[in-house]
């Protein structure tokens, strides 16, 4: 439904990948909420290969991931109310708080699962990218110009 925007469809128009990698990104975090892990690696993967920027989503996914999606902050956990309470109420209070772990057997699967994704991408990129150089001319134009940025001039006269 997403792509199906008229505007989306505008800005693909005009050459634009933009709402591929929005639809991916929106794509991992809704497996991460929903605890769809393989759905949820397969996104943060796809997205971090059309763009390297997006690859610091890793961070939300595994808190996600980790915590639950409805894991209160932990802040509201240990606040006290200190107006008065009533009968129900004081018996709620004394009962103890029951903090949310984090749950470490999510992450690992999403980890196995980005692995298994990213190395099926990788594949599939090698195979395509053979007759013009392979997958190391391909990371050193993409991936090795964003992490060196070894040109910034506009023109060579004004270098």
């Amino acid at each position: 439904v997403y792509l199906w925007n008229p505007f989306t469809i505008v800005s693909c128009v005009g050459l634009s990948t933009s709402p591929i990698e929005n639809l991916v990104i929106i794509l991992s975090l809704n497996g991460a909420y929903t605890r769809q892990i393989p759905m949820s690696a397969f996104g943060w993967v796809i997205v971090t290969h059309l763009s390297l920027y997006p690859a610091i989503l890793i961070v939300p996914v595994i808190l996600l991931l980790g915590y639950g999606p409805d894991a209160p902050p932990r802040k509201l956990l240990l606040q006290r109310n200190s107006c008065e309470l009533t009968g129900q109420q004081k018996e709620l209070k004394n009962q103890p708080v029951q903090l949310i772990c984090f749950s470490w057997k999510p992450v690992v699967c999403f980890f196995l699962w980005a692995s298994m994704w990213a190395f099926y991408v990788l594949v599939l990129c090698g195979i395509s990218v053979k007759q013009y150089g392979g997958l190391r001319e391909m990371f050193k134009r993409t991936y090795g110009f964003i992490l060196t940025v070894e040109d910034l001039c506009p023109s060579l006269s004004s270098c």
